[in-house]
Formats: structure tokens, sequence, C-alpha cells
């Protein structure tokens, strides 16, 4: 039901009220000048009971015509606000899909305006596009991988060498990081300290000096 309705509807409702309002107050006023010209009769019991059940559904109509009315107008209320809530959201959609758009730029796309006011080669453009092609799908292809073995086999694929030596790391961080993968270093050893070693356990391991050094130990005053 649209509001021209709703507002048509409820005009009707309030004009057939007015008009029941006026006859029940055209009856009474009736009724009332009926009563004051015929004189009255006994009361009786049947009488009063029949007064006081009309006074008790009138003030029920009463009751409910305020309930009715009360639930209407916050009908109309929550049905506005649910109108506000749709419009709402379907600008805030239209924002996502138009910003979701903008990050997923093609390769074409950034090529051109890379390349925006400037004059190049044919074969400059295709290896541009060619790099950028490569670039994206290498992206996503380390996007996907979860595991961080895949990610350590992928390093090794993707080996940084030609990067590094032409200074392009920097460039390369958008398609892997390049701590996922670290060469064990192996610990040199030199020969000297080798040797030195080895004397020290032959020292230790000799008898003679085991008892040389049980005699210093005798020998030596407490002051020193």
């Amino acid at each position: 039901m649209s509001s021209r309705e709703r507002r048509q509807k409820r005009k009707n409702r309030k004009k057939n009220s007015q008009t029941y309002r006026d006859k029940t107050v055209k009856v009474r006023k009736n009724l009332a000048k009926l009563l004051d010209e015929t004189p009255p009769p006994s009361p009786g019991p049947m009488q009063n009971n029949d007064e006081l059940r009309n006074l008790a559904v009138d003030r029920r109509r009463q009751q409910l015509r305020r309930r009715r009315g009360i639930l209407y107008a916050k009908i109309s209320r929550l049905q506005e606000s649910l109108k506000q809530e749709i419009r709402r959201k379907e600008r805030y959609r239209k924002r996502c899909q138009r910003q979701n758009k903008n990050n997923q730029t093609s390769p074409e796309a950034k090529v051109s305006a890379l390349l925006k006011n400037v004059q190049v080669p044919k074969i400059v453009k295709k290896k541009l596009l060619l790099s950028e092609v490569i670039t994206k799908q290498l992206k996503d292809r380390y996007s996907n991988l979860k595991k961080h073995s895949e990610k350590k086999n992928y390093y090794k694929i993707v080996k940084p060498d030609l990067l590094k030596k032409h200074k392009l790391l920097s460039l390369s961080k958008q398609f892997f990081k390049h701590d996922c993968y670290k060469k064990s270093v192996s610990r040199k050893v030199s020969a000297k300290l080798m040797k030195v070693k080895k004397d020290v356990q032959d020292f230790l391991e000799k008898d003679e000096s085991s008892c040389l050094t049980k005699v210093a130990l005798k020998n030596q005053s407490p002051l020193n």
C-alpha cells in the first residue's frame, strides 16, 4: 500500500468516526429531550444495569480507537525507517562496488596510465604489458599460498639473484617476501682453534699434570 493510499484511508476513517460521533451525540440529545418530556419511571435494577453496560462498551471502544491509532502511527514510523535503511544499504553497496572496481585495475589500464601523454614504441608498450601480467600472476599465486613450506618452494623457483643484481628487490615485494626462505650458513671453525682445543684436552688427560696440580694446591699458602 502506497503512502497516498494510506493517507486516503486515514482520511476516510476520520470522516467516518466524525459521522459516527455526530450521530451518537444527536441520538443522546434526542434521548435526553425525550426523557425530560416524559415522567421518569420508577427505577429498576434492569435499567441501571443496561446504562452501566452501555457506558462500559463506549469506554472500551474509545480505548480501542486510541490504541489502534498509536499502533498505526508506530507502523508508519517503522516503515519509513525501513525505507531509509534500504536506501542507505543500496548506497553503500554501490560505493563498495565502485571501490572494488577501482582496486581491481587490469594490466592494460596500468600500462595506459603509466604511458599517459608519453609516446613510446609499440614493442616497449608490449614489454611493459608483459611485465605487468607476470607481476599480477605472481602476486595472485603467492597470495593463494597458505603453508610456509609452499612459500619456501615458491621462493626456490623465484630466486631473487637477478632482482638483487639489478636492484629490483623493492619492486618484487608484492609477489613474495624475501625472508620466507633463508639459507643455512655453516659455521666455520679455524684450524688454530681446533689445535688449541686438542692441546687442552691432552693436557687434562695426562696423569702427571693432574698430580702436579694437586701438589701445587697443597703447597699453596692460605694467605695467597
